[in-house]
């Protein structure tokens, strides 16, 4: 009798903890709620420098024509952007605040990140933390994904938080680039 108690209570505490257990699909589904992803990879160009238009000319976005950049200027350039943007490559260019339009800077689209699967959901001992690791890439990947300084053609290792509480799993809002990693 006492054996069978213990059975149903050890199974009863079971699907309670496998109720309340975080698992892939839902922390799939609240990333994507969230709008985590998929999400927007991005570079800032330098309208004004020569060091960007250099980079614009050896990375061949000139030839492409994607961009118009002034190689040799004179005093008459000074406070004009030396790059500008052709049509081709508008639908590459992301809003851009202000503030940074005043500096001649450009937000532009190198690609779209995705996650690609969970690998590990670890719980504190109370189970109400989680801490879980998942692996993205990025996909449609723009002509200036030439532009971008690391390597978009692997796997990156990502980590995030998730609390329970009263109205169910939530998450803590950070995500971290694994040291080390693809980042």
């Amino acid at each position: 009798m006492k054996k069978t108690i213990l059975c149903c209570l050890l199974l009863s505490c079971l699907v309670f903890v496998g109720c309340n257990g975080l698992n892939d699909a839902e922390v799939e589904k609240i990333l994507a709620e969230k709008k985590v992803y998929p999400k927007d990879v991005e570079v800032v160009l330098f309208r004004n420098t020569e060091a960007d238009v250099k980079r614009l000319i050896e990375k061949g976005l000139v030839k492409e024509g994607l961009v118009t950049a002034q190689a040799k200027h004179t005093i008459d350039d000074v406070g004009k952007p030396l790059i500008y943007f052709t049509e081709k490559a508008t639908p590459y260019l992301l809003p851009t605040s202000d503030t940074l339009k005043s500096f001649d800077e450009q937000r532009i689209r190198v690609g779209i990140e995705y996650l690609l699967r969970v690998v590990k959901i670890e719980m504190n001992p109370a189970g109400n933390k989680a801490l879980v690791d998942y692996i993205t890439n990025v996909k449609e990947q723009t002509p200036f994904a030439v532009l971008y300084p690391g390597d978009l053609n692997v796997e990156h290792e990502r980590r995030t938080s998730f609390s329970l509480t009263n109205s169910g799993w939530q998450w803590d809002g950070r995500v971290i680039k694994m040291p080390g990693k693809q980042n």
